[in-house]
């Protein structure tokens, strides 16, 4: 079975889909004046069931694969398993948001082509977090054993997609007018949460080939 057919795939992604869909409809009520967004359910805020879901599958793709690493001694595993513990931590301590505050104070920096300050210092701290991430990859690339490259690949991809959904889709959301944010943001939101559901599955299936012993 491929991780594509697989039942955590096809769980969690229904999740994904489940919230998506309360978010949306929620959102098109309220701004038809018939209903209100819970916090709860807002795929936009740091303390929802949405991103509470995002950081589960995050800890849990870190575990699974320094589990896997544990079992093989695969440094292919370890390294990946270090990209996703850095992204949970970053996710769910906000780190980028907050150290872009203080990036933006401390280098006096001003908006550029309608993102602000706060959103420029995001920028430059999300570029330095992705030279860690990148180089867990190329460690992972350099070191393949108990991974496999077709599958490291497949994560670099993952990897890439997210990169482009959550630092490319943040910036425009950050350029549009308040009535059109929302729909940026569910497609930023919403595809983090998508993505973050493959790279489990195949973190999943990392760990099962490990179990067996393949490499």
């Amino acid at each position: 079975m491929t991780m594509w057919r697989s039942r955590l795939f096809l769980y969690c992604l229904a999740a994904d889909a489940v919230f998506i869909a309360i978010y949306v409809t929620l959102r098109l009520a309220e701004l038809a004046g018939v209903g209100k967004m819970h916090s709860m359910l807002n795929l936009e805020s740091e303390s929802s069931l949405p991103s509470f879901f995002i950081y589960f599958q995050w800890l849990a793709m870190s575990i699974v694969l320094f589990r896997a690493a544990r079992r093989s001694g695969s440094i292919a595993a370890a390294a990946l398993g270090l990209f996703a513990g850095l992204l949970f931590l970053d996710d769910a301590a906000q780190i980028h948001e907050q150290l872009g505050e203080l990036v933006a104070s401390a280098l006096d920096l001003t908006g550029i082509s309608g993102v602000p300050p706060d959103g420029v210092g995001e920028l430059i701290v999300l570029a330095g977090l992705g030279v860690v991430c990148l180089a867990c990859i190329v460690v992972a690339w350099m070191r393949p054993g108990g991974v496999g490259r077709p599958m490291i690949m497949t994560f670099t991809l993952l990897a890439a997609l997210l990169a482009g959904v959550g630092v490319g889709f943040d910036v425009v959301h950050e350029m549009t007018s308040d009535r059109l944010q929302w729909v940026f943001g569910t497609v930023e939101d919403g595809g983090e949460m998508i993505l973050a559901t493959a790279m489990l599955a195949l973190a999943a299936r990392v760990a099962a080939r490990s179990k067996a012993g393949i490499e």
